[in-house]
């Protein structure tokens, strides 16, 4: 896994130092320092001392993370569930996104769009879901209203009218009582960079004070923007008028190393996957957690303790 990391850079003229092995440092696109850090889940496995066996805390990718921004360094993790073929299709399509997240990070990517010569238009989720299988990390989602970037010219070899953004909103799933909307995903095109493709969506929701969900008008004021900060910190959000709420300072994925299969939590199979991670075939692997943002139209933010 080093050896394709280490090729994989090569190959795409990135220069890097790897002052460990599985630590790779290298300039941002910008000039920022940027750290890739791959790890096998099996080697920081969270401790559980009720199965027996120690391990590092749930936090442990997050606390790491949180020491290199201090230092100014954006950190990109790169697990092995993220990255081998035997952990499924899930693990090929993440393979990709990441090191589109990387030549990205890296002014590398192969072809670059301008925002302005794109349109907005709202799409259904079957025109979504094959973007989303292959250009989202999660994948695709089901969403109440999705909107895609079209460009309207050939830029390289995409050619006019090809998806190449896609954001879509739904109804709070965490926080019912504290904002109105919720970013289900947001996904541009692999290894494309749109410049002002988000500020340009943004915009666009911005501009309609009701918007239609699950057939019904919702009249909104606020929305959340959760980031995944395993790979992504945010930092362009600020910018759109989002503010920083919190972060959830970790979580974890399962991981079955026999059958290769990732999960969260499966309530249904509760006794089963406990038997499984006592026998050590099921184990815990620390994530970073989420980086919250919120928007608000009136620009109250009282709720979330943040300043106007």
């Amino acid at each position: 896994n080093l050896e394709y990391i280490r090729s994989f850079l090569s190959t795409n003229g990135i220069t890097f130092s790897e002052p460990e092995p599985g630590i790779f440092n290298m300039k941002g696109g910008l000039g920022t320092p940027i750290q890739v850090r791959y790890a096998n889940a099996a080697a920081i496995k969270i401790g559980y001392k009720r199965f027996g066996y120690t391990g590092v805390a749930m936090d442990y990718c997050y606390r790491i993370t949180i020491d290199q921004e201090k230092q100014g360094v954006r950190l990109l993790w790169w697990k092995n569930f993220e990255l081998e073929p035997k952990f499924g299709v899930s693990s090929v399509r993440k393979r990709g996104v990441i090191q589109s997240y990387i030549l990205a990070a890296c002014g590398k990517v192969g072809t670059k769009i301008y925002g302005r010569d794109c349109e907005v238009r709202e799409i259904t989720n079957r025109e979504a879901r094959p973007f989303l299988d292959v250009n989202s990390f999660y994948g695709y989602r089901s969403a109440s209203l999705t909107y895609g970037l079209f460009n309207k010219k050939q830029a390289g070899e995409i050619a006019p009218n090809t998806l190449v953004m896609v954001l879509s909103l739904g109804h709070p799933y965490y926080g019912r009582a504290l904002y109105d909307l919720e970013v289900l995903r947001s996904s541009t095109l692999l290894n494309t960079q749109v410049l002002g493709g988000a500020s340009k969506l943004m915009k666009h929701i911005f501009s309609h004070d009701t918007v239609k969900l699950a057939g019904k008008d919702l009249h909104w004021n606020s929305i959340v923007f959760y980031v995944d900060q395993c790979h992504n910190d945010g930092g362009s959000l600020p910018k759109l008028g989002f503010k920083h709420w919190k972060d959830s300072r970790g979580g974890l994925m399962n991981v079955d190393l026999v059958s290769g299969e990732t999960f969260n939590r499966k309530p249904a199979q509760h006794k089963e996957i406990m038997k499984m991670m006592a026998e050590g075939r099921v184990i815990s692997s620390p994530l970073c957690g989420v980086r919250d943002y919120v928007y608000t139209k009136n620009g109250d933010y009282s709720q979330y303790n943040i300043s106007g």
